[in-house]
């Protein structure tokens, strides 16, 4: 969602988020081929922030590695303030950039059925039996990442898998 800017004669320009969002989005596309990001300026903190979501792909992270520049800094709770510990008047920036990596559904169903094939879950009732199995897939999944393409683990126990 570009924002624009009413300028003179009618002439318009990006908000700072909506030019740090384009080149998010041209870093993460040359990082990550094959990866669909959906990167997005967001009215969070008064329209300085920026919420990139994709699924399955590279870790949080990963993800991380190639977007932390454009975040100015970070919020101190303890102190109640904002720190802008990583301001850069070279490249847009915004206040706030959220990362969030989903796992698809047929990952998901996949990634089920393999842990219930793997594991002892007798004695167990059903309530604590489906904490355990979301348990061992947020496990695997927030540590692993996924080429593009792929919906599978690569773990000893889930190979690789074309869904």
């Amino acid at each position: 969602m570009a924002v624009l800017l009413g300028g003179i004669g009618g002439s318009r320009r990006k908000t700072e988020a909506a030019n740090a969002a384009s080149e998010i989005r041209k870093v993460l596309k040359i990082a990550f081929p094959g990866i669909k990001f959906s990167v997005t300026s967001e009215n969070y903190a008064g329209g300085n922030s920026i919420r990139v979501n994709w699924e399955n792909g590279p870790t949080v992270k990963q993800v991380n590695q190639y977007t932390k520049d454009f975040e100015m800094g970070s919020f101190n709770g303890m102190e109640d303030i904002y720190e802008m510990s990583n301001y850069n008047k070279n490249i847009p920036q915004v206040k706030y950039l959220f990362l969030n990596r989903e796992m698809s559904k047929n990952l998901k169903s996949f990634l089920e059925k393999e842990i219930e094939k793997k594991h002892d879950f007798r004695g167990m009732d059903k309530w604590e039996k489906e904490r355990e199995i979301y348990r061992l897939m947020r496990e695997d999944f927030s540590s692993t990442p996924l080429p593009a393409g792929l919906s599978g683990m690569y773990k000893s126990r889930i190979g690789f898998v074309k869904l």
